[in-house]
């Protein structure tokens, strides 16, 4: 939340080129710090019994993503939603911030704004999230990341309606993290957790540059409104698959507690959920 304001009244006084260099720089400072401050940790072994190989270990993520069915929906949704939001934040916001705000300092607000809301909706996740049925949560959440925001800069509001709309879709954004690690953790045995969720990040990840690459030509072609308007409705639709397929239903019945786990990665493995 500090970082896009200063950048944008860094950009203002002293341009992109020294920002960048301030950047740069920043990076270093971390890098730096992590070196001195951060003891190396000494190698344990793998509690799940990785495989023989980095392949091995990418087959038995996969085998486990394969053969659960509501992590295998949510990982569809991250991919195409991943790849929605590579075209919004990559192109679709720098283009926005040029063509309509025409100010450096007001885009940084609206990326504040945004981070402002997630950070507000991760503390109410924590506060009343499992009180609430996992399923219509999830679709609130990304109604207000997707639908809510696209058409929101496809609007164009004055900046303080603007920037107050994008916080709001903002508490999507916290509310959608937590809750799905939660089911990921809940559903995933901890002996393959680490190869598990490195395929899931790995396959929500590859989608992102599709996404900018996807967007450059919709936006040169189509112009600003009609790409964000697209992006929106394609949004709504992973949006409502949660109402409309049924495996979607096993998010709101919890995982049995004390159930014992099995390693996924051996053939014909019987997985239970892990304790919570």
């Amino acid at each position: 939340m500090a970082g896009a304001p200063l950048a944008g009244l860094l950009i203002a006084a002293v341009g992109p080129v020294r920002t960048l260099c301030a950047d740069v720089g920043a990076a270093l400072l971390c890098c730096l710090l992590v070196a001195a401050l951060v003891p190396p940790a000494p190698r344990s072994p793998d509690p799940g019994g990785a495989g023989a190989s980095y392949l091995a270990d990418l087959r038995a993520g996969w085998a486990y993503l394969s053969g659960d069915p509501p992590v295998r929906a949510v990982t569809a949704v991250l991919l195409v939603t991943n790849a929605l939001d590579g075209a919004l934040n990559g192109v679709l916001y720098p283009a926005y911030g040029t063509r309509v705000l025409d100010s450096s300092a007001l885009f940084g607000a609206m990326v504040t704004a945004i981070g402002a809301g997630a950070l507000l909706g991760a503390a109410l996740y924590v506060r009343v999230g499992r009180r609430l049925p996992r399923r219509a949560l999830f679709v609130g959440a990304f109604l207000l990341v997707g639908a809510v925001r696209c058409a929101t800069l496809a609007a164009g509001p004055p900046p303080w309606a603007l920037l107050s709309l994008l916080a709001l879709s903002g508490l999507g954004s916290g509310a959608l993290a937590p809750l799905m690690m939660s089911v990921a953790y809940e559903r995933v045995p901890e002996a393959v957790r680490g190869r598990v969720f490195g395929m899931l990040t790995a396959c929500a990840l590859a989608a992102t540059p599709l996404g900018m690459l996807g967007a450059g030509p919709v936006l040169d072609g189509w112009g600003l409104t009609p790409a964000l308007l697209a992006t929106g409705v394609v949004y709504l639709g992973v949006t409502l698959t949660p109402l409309v397929f049924r495996v979607w239903r096993e998010l709101d019945v919890p995982p049995p507690r004390n159930a014992p786990t099995a390693d996924r990665s051996a053939p014909n493995a019987e997985v239970r959920h892990p304790s919570l």
